[in-house]
């Protein structure tokens, strides 16, 4: 028996009643330690103990002395033997019950004497004893590791309750698979007004308004956020009193083994939060309302008196004057064309960096005569005499007669560019060229190049061509002059037509090559509507008719007076202010009203509405609005106020032509 113990690969001791080792098996030996278990035979268990050390032998004693009494197998919590193995020990103690022994001790009389004698047999041990105690070391590792992995886990699950439980700012809680609640944690508690006891088992839906409900907003949220693997979004939630809050919730699924079970909603009070940004919002409009009113001040301020002082010099100049005389006005002219072309570089980059700049998609337009328009009109500007520079202009034969779009923005990209060539190119050749690289039915795509051989673009500068405020020639004493707007306004202005611009360097290794290309609608016009000679006729047997100038400026008062005595209109009332045009509305009948907007006592909208309430002979007489506001959304404005037509500040003379035209004929 001894040597079947000792051949168990199980760590094993056999221990006597008195405590002493008999027997050490052989897997103690290779498992527990690498002691000689010659050595420790016969020997007090505690001894043995002592020299492995991972168990106490008071501790052990204890557990064995149990094991006796209880008369049951013992099994202790598992021991570490070192930071990576786990021992589970078992004591198991073998007694010898009376029985047993008598009946042990009768068979062993009956092989000596061969009789049986009952009478004479030996009384019977009143009790048992203790033959062994074996004590059994199980390798409890993996299992441990489990144990370890779950306590943490369970330790971990416990942490996130309290912490769940605890947090006041956030409410979270578990719906089912069907949106009722759970769970309820106390920032629910304090955000809802609820108990858990009033919430628990209840719809989620109960935080919603009657109107979400009815429109079936909750089930709605739990089905995106099973699809979408989560749902968020904020909206006003109601609590216990019915008092709203702004909410932010985040509805997420959970899932075990592939099957729904159910949802974590998280809620956030963000009322204070959405109150904020409604206040910035409206401060935002405040500041954007200012913007565009200061804007349209700066542009009626700087706009009225150029009007004046590009109308006369353009009256002076059909004067009889000497060649002297000639020359200072068109130095006079040039400089005031050039300031205007500041005032309206700055004027349109506020308007576009603040959004209140007008685009019109759906204008007839040519671009074959719109390119050579402004050829034609750079070409007059060059001195000849002292410039061998070529203006040159190639149009492809498929463009279109006639396109949908804006064509003074259209105008104004390529007179900026074109400006800029012809600027930074004192000999050689600027080329316009104008092709269709898309053709999409209804739609085409125009490119339009300006290739020029002048002194080109540093490398290192090209990033900045495009950005507001920068020149390129910076040195105090650039050759160069100019805002530093012109190519980020047409930048702008491309992008709002829907399309691109660019630069590259010219491939014949001297100029540029500046290009932007749009989508344009074809037209289903055949022709642009011009004045004809019949038109233009009527409205000669018209100026004598009487017209009513309304203009607070004296001087643009005198140079419109003149302007429309050069076009025959002899018979020309004036008024300062809106109030002298109503009264002199009162008794007279005027065929037309050119009406300034910007003036004192009476604005020129307020007259307006006065003249159209007056009688038929106001309802029907034309007002043109004359002003040099020139936003986004003022010609709607003047309309919508009872005004016929509109024509900005400075007057273009050919304008003016054709507005009295149309509204004479």
């Amino acid at each position: 028996m001894e040597h079947i113990f000792e051949l168990t690969p199980i760590p094993t001791l056999v221990i006597s009643p008195q405590n002493t080792v008999l027997a050490i098996s052989r897997g103690f030996c290779s498992d527990v330690t690498t002691l000689n278990p010659i050595d420790f035979r016969h020997l007090p268990l505690d001894i043995l103990l002592n020299e492995i050390q991972f168990i106490k032998a008071t501790q052990l004693q204890e557990e064995v002395d149990r094991a006796i009494k209880t008369r049951k197998v013992c099994v202790l919590e598992p021991v570490t033997l070192d930071e990576t193995r786990f021992w589970e020990i078992r004591i198991t103690p073998i007694f010898a019950d009376a029985d047993d022994q008598n009946k042990d001790k009768r068979k062993k009389e009956v092989n000596e004497n061969h009789i049986i004698n009952h009478t004479s047999s030996s009384p019977s041990t009143s009790q048992d004893s203790l033959l062994y105690i074996i004590i059994e070391f199980n390798d409890a590792t993996p299992h441990e590791t489990q144990i370890k992995d779950l306590r943490e886990k369970l330790r971990d699950s416990e942490v996130y309750r309290l912490l769940v439980d605890t947090v006041k700012d956030y409410a979270i809680f578990l719906l089912d698979s069907t949106g009722h609640i759970e769970t309820w944690n106390t920032g629910a508690r304090l955000l809802k007004q609820y108990t858990a006891a009033e919430i628990i088992g209840k719809h989620f839906s109960t935080f919603y308004s009657q109107e979400d409900k009815d429109a079936k907003i909750p089930e709605l949220e739990l089905k995106v956020a099973v699809k979408e693997g989560k749902f968020e979004d904020s909206g006003w939630r109601y609590r216990k009193d019915g008092s709203k809050f702004w909410a932010n919730v985040v509805i997420t699924p959970s899932y075990r083994e592939g099957k729904l079970v159910g949802f974590t909603k998280i809620t956030r009070d963000l009322t204070e939060r959405h109150a904020a940004e409604a206040r910035l919002v409206a401060e935002y409009e405040e500041a954007s309302k200012l913007k565009s009113q200061f804007l349209a001040n700066m542009s009626h301020e700087i706009r009225s008196p150029m009007h004046g002082m590009l109308s006369a010099i353009t009256l002076l100049s059909e004067t009889g004057l000497n060649s002297e005389q000639k020359e200072l006005a068109g130095i006079i002219e040039d400089s005031g064309s050039i300031l205007l072309q500041v005032i309206n570089d700055i004027l349109d980059y506020s308007k576009l960096s603040s959004g209140v700049f007008q685009m019109n998609h759906h204008v007839d337009m040519s671009i074959k005569d719109t390119v050579k328009a402004v050829i034609k009109s750079i070409e007059t500007g060059l001195n000849k005499a002292d410039s061998d520079l070529e203006l040159w202009c190639t149009l492809d034969e498929r463009i279109p007669s006639l396109v949908q779009g804006d064509p003074l923005r259209f105008r104004q990209v390529l007179q900026n560019i074109l400006i800029n060539a012809v600027k930074f190119t004192e000999h050689g050749t600027v080329e316009v060229v104008v092709k269709v690289v898309n053709n999409y039915g209804e739609r085409v795509e125009i490119l339009t190049e300006v290739i020029d051989t002048g002194v080109g673009v540093s490398p290192n500068l090209t990033n900045l061509l495009f950005t507001p405020f920068t020149q390129l020639d910076n040195s105090l004493t650039k050759k160069f002059k100019g805002t530093g707007l012109g190519l980020s306004i047409c930048k702008s202005l491309v992008e709002l037509m829907g399309g691109r611009i660019g630069f590259r360097h010219n491939p014949t290794g001297q100029g540029s090559i500046f290009w932007f290309s749009v989508v344009v609608t074809k037209s289903r016009s055949k022709e642009i509507p011009s004045i004809s000679s019949k038109t233009l006729q009527t409205m000669t047997t018209n100026t004598g008719k009487p017209i009513l100038l309304v203009e607070d400026n004296p001087v643009n008062q005198k140079v419109m007076v003149k302007t429309l005595e050069k076009l025959g209109f002899k018979n020309i009332d004036v008024a300062d202010d809106g109030r002298q045009a109503v009264d002199k509305f009162t008794e007279r009948a005027y065929a037309l009203v050119l009406m300034d907007i910007s003036m004192p006592v009476l604005s020129g909208i307020e007259a307006t509405q006065e003249i159209r309430q007056m009688n038929e002979k106001g309802k029907n007489v034309p007002i043109i609005a004359m002003t040099a506001n020139a936003l986004k959304g003022d010609s709607e404005r003047f309309i919508q106020a009872g005004m016929s037509d509109y024509i900005a500040k400075p007057v273009d003379r050919r304008l003016l032509v054709r507005l009295l035209a149309k509204w004479l004929a």
